[in-house]
């Protein structure tokens, strides 16, 4: 349902401290052919509220309800342990999650300099019910916080798909 089109945008899911900090790099590599986002590096600087990703608009014929499925890959590297990323979707502007939140899924740094990570992970998430017309799904992630230069998030996602019941 959704072709190649996509925008890439920062201070996308969530508000934004520092624009600059969050680079999404659509078909990213052959592992993962969408694309992924980095978040953070960049300097030293402490900066809070990062996030970036991007955006694709699709027009639905009919009202029905609506699926969203991908596979992401979060890592958090050299990061804290009381900072986290977070991978993100929402839908004309609101976040949907995995129930209760409103993110796919959160992952906290693991102090002293090492990677943590999800790993591989499939997921559907509904989207609701939507009203014939255009919509706008955005797909990206969040930091917490970064305050080194080696301290940052990836979020790789593939194999995205939207699917509208008929």
């Amino acid at each position: 349902m959704l072709g190649k089109r996509w925008r890439d945008r920062d201070d996308l899911v969530r508000p934004a401290e520092r624009r600059t900090l969050a680079r999404s790099q659509y078909g990213f590599c052959e592992t993962a052919p969408f694309g992924a986002i980095i978040i953070g590096g960049v300097n030293g600087q402490n900066v809070p509220n990062l996030s970036g990703g991007w955006q694709h608009s699709f027009n639905l014929a009919t009202s029905g309800q609506v699926t969203l499925s991908l596979r992401y890959n979060l890592s958090m590297v050299k990061s804290r342990t009381d900072r986290f990323g977070q991978v993100l979707a929402s839908i004309d502007g609101v976040l949907k999650g995995i129930s209760p939140a409103d993110y796919i899924v959160q992952l906290a740094g693991t102090g002293g300099g090492g990677t943590s990570t999800t790993g591989w992970v499939q997921v559907q998430i509904n989207l609701g019910t939507l009203s014939a017309g255009n919509h706008m799904l955005s797909l990206g992630g969040y930091m917490t916080r970064k305050s080194a230069l080696d301290e940052f998030g990836v979020i790789v996602i593939d194999d995205v798909m939207v699917t509208a019941a008929q």
